[in-house]
């Protein structure tokens, strides 16, 4: 089994703690899509049955070069799920500053190829987590779409699962898996 894990450049610690568990799984490769990265500490955990796909270009300034590098981001990544073994796709983070595009990519992409969708859920919304259903009384559109269409949700609480239970998704579909120790 091949699982492909859409990480995107987030925090390296939590990265490496992630990547550390896969590497005593038996049997499954893991493919990370992640950004470029300076620090060397990843690539000791790089194993038979671990590989890193640097999609991301490194930031830098102006507008124009990161239209190029997200660009170029999508278009690999897009390419790696029509030609990967991969079956199954955990996505860890949603990029925020374009979640509805990226909640529509991954609910309809990924599914038309029949591919698995595991994400975990970090947080929902600061503002829903923090004003439950006062003023945030439902999920942006595009989330509630994506969220419908993954096949399995990791919360690392039962606060966040009750809350989205309470958004009207599927119970039986959200796993609580307690964050451990980096």
């Amino acid at each position: 089994m091949q699982v492909t894990v859409i990480y995107c450049g987030h925090q390296l610690d939590y990265l490496y703690g992630l990547v550390s568990g896969f590497k005593k799984q038996k049997g499954v490769i893991f493919k990370i899509i992640d950004a470029e990265r300076d620090e060397n500490r990843l690539s000791e955990l790089a194993s038979d049955n671990i590989e890193f796909l640097k999609f991301l270009k490194t930031k830098r300034k102006g507008v124009l070069y990161e239209v190029f590098r997200w660009s170029l981001y999508y278009i690999r990544l897009t390419f790696h799920i029509i030609f990967s073994k991969s079956s199954v796709y955990h996505i860890e983070w949603i990029n925020r500053k374009i979640d509805v595009f990226e909640h529509i990519y991954f609910s309809f992409f990924l599914k038309i190829l029949r591919k698995k969708i595991i994400f975990k859920v970090h947080d929902i919304d600061t503002n829903i987590l923090l004003h439950h259903n006062k003023d945030y009384k439902e999920l942006k559109w595009s989330m509630r779409l994506f969220l419908s269409k993954v096949d399995s949700i990791i919360s690392h609480n039962s606060y966040v699962k009750s809350t989205l239970v309470d958004f009207k998704i599927k119970s039986e579909k959200i796993h609580i898996i307690a964050h451990g120790i980096n």
